[in-house]
């Protein structure tokens, strides 16, 4: 199936008033999307809360605002999303597509994660300009890309075994914790110890979407979830 047939399905779905979008939703824990940021299937450009469309956890935002398919953030330390914790049972899957306006050494982009804490849980950052991902014990996985810092979009997936940046692939090894997470969900920031903010690590760009797996999508799958997040969020293709 190619870009143009799965967008193709991608607005029939939409023309049902199904969330779907044409993604994968079995074992989904979260799924925040820009362009229908409410569960009525609508785009609410003065929402504080982003409604999340698998009906799990809505997220609460701080200082951000809307564009027609993204939520913006500062970078600074007041400008971020809050969740809820999560309990994994098996694995889990994360996509993200976003972007960054300018350079900073480490941000956060979602996940249940605190700064330099062992038991930290599952989550996607940037690191030096590179897509990072951290599941437990406090380790981190990083790609060797880096990401240009002018608005690019970009989407970015982690699971158990590999980290993907639009089509290229970086394999890792790395425990998963299935478990109760120790922090609450932050999106466009990163996690402190008391449950607050660490400071200096907000994200200074916009979150398209975010979907949380508690599963290992397979290859196929998150090329697929590739093909329609590029058609929807026009990412280019490099």
């Amino acid at each position: 199936m190619d870009m143009l047939e799965l967008y193709e399905m991608d607005m029939l779905r939409r023309a049902r008033g199904q969330a779907g979008f044409g993604y994968r939703t079995a074992d989904l824990v979260l799924h925040l999307d820009g362009i229908q940021n409410t569960r009525a299937g609508t785009h609410n450009p003065f929402a504080t809360v982003w409604e999340d469309l698998a009906g799990n956890m809505d997220v609460t935002l701080y200082n951000a605002t809307w564009g027609a398919d993204h939520a913006a953030f500062t970078g600074a330390n007041d400008s971020y999303g809050l969740g809820e914790k999560w309990t994994f049972q098996t694995h889990g899957t994360f996509e993200v597509v976003y972007s960054r306006e300018y350079s900073k050494d480490l941000y956060g982009i979602a996940g249940w994660t605190k700064y330099n804490t062992a038991t930290s849980r599952p989550g996607i950052y940037v690191e030096s300009g590179r897509v990072s991902a951290i599941r437990g014990s406090n380790a981190g996985i990083v790609s060797n890309v880096t990401h240009p810092a002018n608005g690019v979009r970009l989407y970015a997936a982690f699971i158990r075994t590999a980290i993907y940046q639009n089509t290229q692939t970086y394999t890792i090894s790395s425990p998963f914790i299935a478990a109760e997470t120790t922090n609450n969900l932050r999106i466009g920031a990163y996690g402190s110890d008391n449950n607050t903010n660490y400071v200096g690590m907000g994200l200074p760009g916009r979150i398209y979407a975010v979907r949380v797996y508690d599963a290992n999508l397979t290859a196929e799958e998150l090329y697929a979830h590739w093909l329609i997040d590029k058609a929807r969020f026009n990412i280019p293709e490099a």
